[in-house]
């Protein structure tokens, strides 16, 4: 009698389990795909269906980290970057990632928001982390740069601004900031050369003759500072003080 109610007990809980699974299972193929749908949503730019739809997964899955993210990026595309901060951190402290989301896109976006709202050493948190992954990345490693000479430290920044170039040796933002970064310095050779390297990268560039008529003029080479302030005084930006400096 006992081991009849034993296989009795036994059959429930299998029949239970089965049912259990086939339920989930049926849920998964049955229900919309929400994930999906929230990515439909943003692709065609409709934020305000794709925020409801993430709040929507959130209310039952708080920790749904693809959630998190593409509500941040709602938010990020609608200008509400406090709550874009939000929402990325949230994703952020869930950890992990998925095929649609990586460490590298969220750690960008972070490090962006906070230097929106003035927080450099956040930001510099966030590109240092990045720096354990992809320190062969040469964009990553010219923002890094700026943040450091952010913050005053010029032989960090300097450091980093090569490193750009020893990956890409004609990416114009990482020679123009190291070309006034060693003007700035007073190594005016090693400057010169640099903002050279950099006007033929960007020749419509005039802050690039701005700097190189600076550093003319410090060498007391009055005749190729002015040659240079002639070219830079057509930028709306560098007008006046290429005008002032010219004179």
């Amino acid at each position: 009698m006992s081991g009849l109610v034993i296989n009795i007990f036994l059959s429930v809980l299998l029949f239970g389990g089965i049912s259990i699974i086939l339920f989930f299972v049926l849920k998964k193929l049955l229900s919309p795909n929400k994930i999906g749908q929230l990515r439909t949503a943003i692709k065609s730019s409709n934020y305000k269906l794709a925020i409801k739809i993430a709040k929507d997964i959130l209310a039952k899955e708080p920790r749904n980290l693809e959630a998190h993210f593409y509500l941040a990026e709602c938010y990020y595309n609608e200008g509400k970057y406090e709550l874009a901060l939000i929402e990325y951190k949230a994703a952020d402290k869930v950890g992990g990632h998925s095929t649609h989301i990586n460490e590298y896109d969220l750690r960008l976006k972070l490090g962006e928001l906070y230097l929106r709202f003035d927080n450099i050493e956040e930001a510099l948190k966030e590109y240092l982390l990045l720096q354990q992954k992809y320190s062969n990345d040469c964009v990553l490693n010219f923002k890094t740069g700026e943040l450091f000479e952010r913050k005053n430290m010029r032989d960090q920044a300097l450091n980093y601004y090569q490193k750009a170039l020893s990956i890409n040796s004609v990416y114009a933002p990482a020679l123009i900031a190291s070309g006034i970064l060693l003007y700035e310095l007073k190594r005016y050779g090693e400057a010169t050369k640099v903002l050279e390297q950099a006007a033929k990268a960007e020749p419509g560039n005039y802050k690039i003759h701005f700097y190189l008529g600076m550093i003319k003029k410090a060498e007391n080479n009055s005749k190729g500072a002015i040659k240079h302030f002639d070219i830079s005084v057509r930028d709306k930006d560098y007008k006046v003080r290429s005008l002032m400096e010219k004179g």
